[in-house]
């Protein structure tokens, strides 16, 4: 997950992003556009795009780091689907008659940009028999990318990657947002060692102890200790003895994984891939409730997808806050905050249908209507 800078969501009066536009992404072919909010939901049947757009935020987020754009690509060979990483960039661009189309991805707000991204194939020398006068050739595809930030003028990125290639991690690229994404098996693939979530352990526990005693009222702390050479997060709780973070319930790690992401995109963006993922109806409330509640405090701008009615539910009543409020301002406080967007799909073509928090309170609490 990449570091994150400290700073308001709302320092210049605007979130990082208030409009995104997708083209040419996956499954999205035609302009896709959604106006943003604080918190939003993307909502819709299977193999509408949900998760497709979460991943072209994430690749608008850092649009000239060709380990971003690997990444990218490449991020769903973690469900085991085992297609191989050219295979996967290939599939990255829309391809409506088989030839890839240009993506086209831009964004308004506090990080104004416009980016294409373009692929061609290619071969090249195999590096491990040239020396030795080998001619063997290896396939590799070229990328291409020109991005505007503004008025000003286009940054490029040119490079070309074969399939063994290693891909360095780059940061403070141009134009880069702090942006992490979680997808729906982050618990279960990410790694608790040493430095994930550091930012959280200086002296801002609190925070998090109090979202993990929604799983567990016994939590005391959370500390780094070393065994047999590998240090590793640990949960202390009263009468017994610390425990690794591997050793709990998936609720409990998709939680922790949650408050990690929240404190490295501080300032920029989290993306939630199946937001209700691992955790039980009983704690669905309280983990929205801090999540919102957290993400206003770091300056956190979050867009997930859920396929559940119980968590647009839950979402819903943690952006109304505080039941001490008048209906008036709770539901002032529903359509600033919260967006909903409905993505349905119909002869290949994506569609959007925005709600805003308000519209979805009248739609699921007054009018028991589906609002998926």
């Amino acid at each position: 997950m990449p570091n994150a800078t400290k700073k308001s969501m709302k320092a210049d009066g605007a979130a990082a992003f208030d409009r995104i536009g997708i083209s040419g992404f996956r499954g999205v072919g035609d302009v896709v556009e959604l106006d943003l909010s604080n918190v939003n939901l993307v909502v819709g049947p299977n193999n509408t795009g949900k998760t497709a757009i979460l991943e072209a935020i994430r690749l608008l987020c850092d649009p000239l780091s060709p380990a971003t754009f690997v990444e990218v690509a490449t991020s769903r060979a973690e469900y085991g689907l085992g297609e191989g990483r050219l295979e996967s960039i290939r599939w990255l661009f829309h391809r409506p008659d088989g030839a890839p189309e240009a993506i086209h991805l831009t964004a308004s707000g506090r990080q104004r940009r416009r980016v294409w991204w373009r692929i061609q194939e290619a071969e090249r020398l195999d590096p491990r028999n040239a020396a030795s006068g080998g001619r063997t050739r290896t396939p590799v595809v070229h990328v291409s990318a020109e991005a505007y930030f503004g008025p000003k003028k286009p940054r490029h990125l040119d490079f070309a990657v074969a399939e063994r290639d290693v891909i360095e991690s780059e940061r403070d690229q141009p134009g880069e947002v702090p942006c992490v994404f979680v997808s729906v098996v982050a618990h279960r693939t990410a790694g608790f060692g040493q430095g994930f979530g550091e930012a959280w352990l200086e002296g801002r526990l609190e925070p998090v102890l109090e979202l993990l005693r929604a799983f567990d009222a016994s939590i005391t702390d959370i500390r780094l200790i070393e065994v047999d050479g590998t240090t590793s997060y640990y949960l202390g709780r009263n009468g017994h003895p610390p425990a690794p973070l591997n050793s709990f319930g998936d609720g409990l790690r998709r939680a922790i994984v949650y408050a990690f992401a929240l404190a490295e995109s501080a300032g920029g963006l989290l993306l939630i891939d199946e937001l209700e993922s691992a955790l039980h109806r009983d704690v669905v409330v309280p983990v929205f409730r801090w999540l919102v509640e957290q993400c206003r405090r770091l300056g956190v701008q979050i867009i997930a997808t859920t396929h559940s009615l119980e968590a647009c539910d839950a979402v819903l009543e943690a952006v109304a806050g505080s039941a001490d409020v008048s209906d008036d301002e709770q539901h002032l406080g529903l359509k600033r905050e919260l967006a909903i967007f409905r993505l349905r799909k119909r002869d290949g073509t994506v569609s959007v249908q925005p709600v805003d928090g308000r519209t979805a309170w009248l739609m699921r609490f007054d009018r028991g209507l589906e609002l998926r």
